[in-house]
């Protein structure tokens, strides 16, 4: 804060300068001066307040991306749906996904008994297998569905989540009706994470070679698999246990709206 104070007091002095110097002409040289060390007290200040607030420093994070909507980062998810489901299940799903019960146009490219690998809207591609309750050890079968990596732009962002990657993860588990399930989403940022700075802000990312943050959302869990957000240098990992939390979740952290509580620790 005393950073804040600091500039905000040069910043008052430079503009009431820069005003007499309007009203009582002088070199033009003088002026250009005072204009550039307006224009660097303006960067000190706003840098100041980016690192003491973090409301203000992810505003200015959606600002500026705002100019480059086409910034693109890799996104991968998977789920996994638990719970006793026929031996022909991957079958049942390859029939479903060309039935007109579900709503994106799909391709089955290849199926056997335990896998299947399916394009749906010509832009998503999944590869979905069968564990069955005997060789996973716990008493359930398993259907998870992993996605190629796919590069996905900042301005369509909410629009993949909102009008494929959840709806399609919502119509298998509709289709699965599972007991338990869990969602996972890996977005690796393909120049700078800016989630990096909230935790080393003092440090340049050159200097670190490493570095994990975990953040607990809620313990509870049947599979006893934890919602959370990983932050790492390059990545943001999403897991979720419902369609919604992992919409919701997703949403904060790749449109850079994130619950600030969580990301301080506070809860």
């Amino acid at each position: 804060m005393g950073w804040i104070i600091f500039y905000a007091i040069l910043l008052a002095a430079y503009v009431l300068s820069l005003g007499y110097s309007f009203y009582h002409p002088s070199k033009v040289p003088e002026a250009i001066t005072r204009i550039a060390a307006l224009a660097a007290l303006l960067t000190g200040f706003a840098n100041a307040l980016q690192k003491s607030n973090l409301k203000v420093y992810f505003l200015f994070q959606r600002i500026a991306i705002r100019f480059f909507p086409d910034t693109t980062s890799r996104w991968r998810f998977s789920a996994r749906y638990d719970g006793h489901f026929d031996d022909s299940v991957i079958h049942s799903l390859s029939q479903y996904f060309q039935s007109k019960d579900f709503r994106f146009i799909s391709k089955v490219e290849k199926e056997d008994a335990v896998s299947a690998q399916v394009e749906i809207d010509q832009t998503l591609s999944l590869n979905i297998q069968f564990e069955p309750s005997h060789l996973s050890g716990d008493d359930h079968d398993h259907v998870t569905v992993i996605s190629r990596v796919m590069e996905v732009s900042y301005g369509h962002a909410k629009t993949k989540l909102e009008r494929q990657i959840v709806p399609v993860l919502q119509a298998i588990g509709d289709a699965l009706r599972p007991d338990n399930s869990s969602f996972e989403l890996d977005v690796q940022f393909l120049k700078r994470n800016p989630f990096f700075a909230v935790y080393i802000a003092h440090l340049r990312p050159e200097q670190v070679q490493d570095y994990r943050v975990v953040l607990h959302v809620d313990g509870s869990h049947p599979s006893g698999r934890a919602e959370k957000v990983e932050i790492t240098k390059q990545n943001v990992h999403v897991t979720a246990k419902t369609t919604n939390s992992f919409k919701s979740m997703a949403e904060q952290f790749v449109l850079l709206s994130p619950d600030l509580k969580m990301l301080k620790g506070d809860r």
